[in-house]
């Protein structure tokens, strides 16, 4: 009975897996979820920046009916205070 009962587990794993489509469970899921997340990601309006000399960080939220795209300029929102002797180039 002890040997049975990890396949009895398993088993129904791997069909899930096998039998069901990725791509349909993820456009349900899009179907249901009615709001893209965009207020769970920072507002970088504010935000001092890195300095004078560098862009101001900046970020953008998407949604499509299966895709959440976020796309970001790599800026740091906060002061960069060089620590090292040389400058960054």
């Amino acid at each position: 009975m002890k040997k049975f009962l990890p396949i009895a587990l398993i088993l129904p794993i791997i069909a899930l897996f096998v039998f069901t489509d990725s791509q349909s469970w993820a456009a349900t899921v899009a179907a249901k979820s009615k709001a893209c997340p965009t207020d769970l990601f920072p507002d970088l309006s504010n935000s001092v920046g890195a300095g004078a000399g560098y862009a101001k960080p900046a970020i953008s939220v998407t949604c499509s009916s299966t895709q959440l795209k976020v796309t970001s300029n790599g800026m740091i929102s906060f002061p960069y205070e060089p620590i090292t002797p040389n400058g960054i180039a």
